[in-house]
């Protein structure tokens, strides 16, 4: 069985060693790659191609709905996945127009 790769961009890096430590436990799971900034983020996403990735929209020096659609743009095929402190209501659908396939809420309790 192939592994499916993950790159997490999240500004907290608490956040991604949760998110990481949670994914890697998985089987057919494995984090490719994490970055805490928008730019490096892109870059490191452009050489790796992950299979998903998990990005914040709240960063602290670019939106997260514009890196969704810059990957978008350049990788349409790329599965993106919105994760924020907001409520689904308030950003979902723009996370969806900028690109991404789904949206977590960093509050949701998980098992």
């Amino acid at each position: 069985m192939t592994e499916s790769k993950i790159f997490i961009v999240d500004d907290h890096p608490l956040v991604r060693e949760g998110l990481k430590s949670k994914i890697d436990n998985q089987p057919g799971l494995s984090v490719c790659g994490e970055s805490g900034d928008a730019d490096e983020a892109f870059r490191r996403i452009c050489r790796e191609q992950p299979d998903l990735a998990l990005i914040d929209l709240a960063l602290h020096e670019a939106s997260g709905l514009y890196l969704i659609h810059r990957i978008h743009a350049r990788f349409p095929d790329m599965k993106l996945i919105a994760i924020s402190m907001h409520e689904e209501s308030i950003y979902g659908s723009q996370a969806h127009n900028a690109g991404a396939m789904g949206y977590i809420n960093k509050q949701e309790i998980s098992d």
